[in-house]
């Protein structure tokens, strides 16, 4: 038997449950934001700190680095508290904020502009690592973090237009809830014990699951748009973390010019790609410019695939040139720099070209043969 779906179940709130839901999400999110506030004034006063753990400013290795190359150390300190505690978490409250002030009567858009601020203003600013060790807060902290992180799961569940899909998991979600509620109240004696995280991520996999089911059988083609945007959104956090995995954490292993390019470079490169998400999201929220956003995921795998491939030659050109001229001088040389520069310079326009062709004819198929045919008429015109 086959299961039917309405594609407007309606998300509108209209009298006392609007207004129920506006004092909730206004209580709710000044609470975070005052937080936020206390937590960054806080982080600017701070004076650097000099040690092997993540609580510190900046490692032993790192501080030698910067002190090398003439840096300051609160400089390079204030330089990374105003990107990852200013400019990435202010992304995400205007987006959240737009999105309130242009559909608050919607509980579906209170839902995704409350999820945006917890992540932006409380998750990625450390908010949350903050209070939680402060005497009196900890339970609160606890509590906020299970209600802020089961919105993510809930939001797989309910995009774009607020109807479970599969229906039977609004249960996993009470189960999942009451789950994270006692570990809160009985956490496990081994912090990092994964009992309480295989929960969560199983119906993290449910949720995917239920997307894919519901673009292929259930959603609109309006749906099927805002489904596409709210995933290549979704790319924008799981890059920047797979970038600070790669880059940030083994960051003391590479050469003194790599942490600086790392310090200076691409820590605000990762907050501009996690700010994506609540773009992204927003304009899908609101149903922007809907029908534009295949030509945003074609230009998005070609340039991606581009500046990576860019990216693997110029490091590995770097790095073999280095090598090179310390066999042969005992030094390095800047020359290694310059030619790796020239290299990608000179290889952008085929590599682009190349790769462009590529993504058009195994994604874009349709677009290949229309071009191909124009090609063959001018050709035969000629």
């Amino acid at each position: 038997m086959t299961t039917t779906y309405k594609h407007q179940p309606g998300t509108r709130l209209h009298g006392i449950p609007l207004w129920t839901a506006r004092l909730a999400w206004i209580a709710v999110v000044t609470l975070i934001l005052g937080m936020y506030v206390s937590e960054t004034a806080r982080l600017f006063q701070t004076p650097v700190t000099i040690c092997n753990t993540n609580a510190c400013s900046f490692s032993p290795t790192m501080a030698s680095t910067l002190r090398a190359a003439g840096i300051s150390l609160d400089f390079a300190a204030l330089y990374n508290t105003t990107i990852f505690n200013v400019i990435m978490p202010l992304g995400f409250i205007v987006a959240a904020l737009v999105l309130v002030w242009q559909r608050s009567d919607d509980w579906m858009v209170l839902l995704v502009s409350f999820l945006l601020i917890f992540l932006g203003a409380y998750e990625f600013a450390g908010v949350n690592v903050a209070y939680s060790i402060r005497p009196g807060w900890k339970l609160f902290a606890a509590l906020l973090d299970t209600i802020g992180i089961l919105t993510l799961p809930l939001l797989f569940f309910l995009f774009p237009n607020g109807e479970f899909v599969p229906r039977w998991g609004r249960w996993l979600m009470f189960v999942v809830l009451g789950i994270s509620l006692f570990s809160d109240l009985v956490p496990p004696a081994d912090p990092n014990a994964s009992i309480y995280f295989i929960p969560f991520f199983a119906v993290i996999l449910v949720g995917i699951g239920g997307q894919v089911y519901r673009y292929q059988r259930v959603s609109s083609p309006s749906e099927r748009q805002q489904t596409k945007w709210a995933i290549i959104g979704m790319a924008g956090p799981i890059l920047t973390i797979i970038l600070y995995l790669v880059i940030v954490l083994p960051i003391d292993s590479f050469p003194a010019w790599m942490q600086i390019a790392a310090s200076f470079v691409m820590l605000p490169i990762m907050a501009l790609v996690a700010l994506l998400f609540p773009l992204l999201l927003g304009m899908s929220i609101l149903r922007y410019r809907l029908w534009d956003i295949d030509v945003v995921i074609r230009r998005t795998l070609i340039y991606s695939a581009v500046s990576g491939s860019l990216a693997l030659v110029f490091f590995g050109g770097v790095a073999a040139l280095q090598n090179v001229f310390v066999s042969l001088t005992g030094q390095e040389s800047a020359l290694a720099i310059v030619a790796s520069t020239l290299a990608i310079a000179a290889l952008f326009t085929p590599l682009r070209s190349r790769v462009q062709a590529f993504v058009d004819r195994r994604f874009y198929r349709s677009k290949y043969d229309a071009e191909h045919t124009l090609e063959a008429f001018a050709e035969s015109l000629r």
